[in-house]
């Protein structure tokens, strides 16, 4: 057997390599028959062009025949049914009523519904948001107004500017009530104010019903009886004033 590899080589035309070391026996052999180092990528041999046309052409023959069976059975490759149009419309007049769109599309899971009305463009696309943006939330959201943060995030809605507010802990600053021309409503409403109750705590800590905050007052009815409540509950004490002695 090896002298029938010599011969062999010999007949190629190369000489063979001598016996060496096994550790350097490789190296030398691919020298002396100008053999390519196996780390030497530049030179290994790529497909042919027509190699590649051929797998291309045989991919898109096999999509082909994967959407004509999608067509013939209705169902897409993952087992589940390909959507109608008739569902997609029932699902356009629907949203965004999840579970009565799960419940008039019975073949379809509350996923799929989710997932579908995105593809279909009915939910809004999830924003990224950079440090920046977040920065400005910061600054701007406690005491800007509704037209200033539209103009500071143009292109995103307001609704997910108020989300991301909240997501991070950024509340917006509290403003005085509006005074109502009646005194003894005015300090009621400022001494609350001041001790950071709302009108739904001051109905409930007064049992006013809802006086306070549907401000019943605008119609001319002055409950006193609301008022003395309201003054007791937020500690404070009743006064008489004469007229004559104003």
């Amino acid at each position: 057997m090896m002298g029938a590899g010599l011969s062999l080589l010999r007949a190629m035309g190369l000489r063979p390599c001598s016996t060496r070391a096994p550790e350097d026996s490789e190296d030398h052999c691919r020298r002396r028959l100008s053999l390519p180092p196996p780390w030497d990528h530049a030179r290994v041999p790529t497909e042919e062009p027509s190699m590649q046309l051929r797998w291309a052409a045989r991919g898109a023959r096999m999509a082909e025949m994967a959407r004509e069976r999608i067509a013939k059975t209705g169902m897409a490759p993952g087992g589940h049914p390909v959507w109608t149009d008739r569902e997609m419309a029932l699902l356009a007049v629907i949203f965004p009523d999840y579970k009565r769109a799960v419940a008039v599309l019975q073949r379809r899971t509350y996923s799929a519904v989710k997932c579908r009305a995105r593809s279909m463009g009915l939910t809004d696309c999830r924003h990224s948001w950079t440090g920046a943006e977040v920065s400005r939330i910061r600054r701007l959201f406690p005491t800007a107004d509704k037209k200033t943060l539209t103009a500071a995030f143009p292109g995103i809605p307001l609704h997910k500017v108020y989300a991301k507010a909240g997501h991070i802990g950024v509340h917006r600053k509290r403003r005085q009530f509006k005074p109502t021309g009646i005194p003894s409503i005015d300090q009621i409403r400022g001494r609350a104010f001041q001790l950071n109750v709302s009108m739904v705590d001051l109905d409930a800590m007064a049992k006013t019903n809802c006086y306070f905050q549907k401000g019943n007052w605008h119609t001319g009815n002055i409950k006193y009886k609301a008022i003395g409540r309201a003054t007791e509950a937020l500690d404070g004490l009743l006064a008489v004033r004469w007229k004559d002695q104003v």
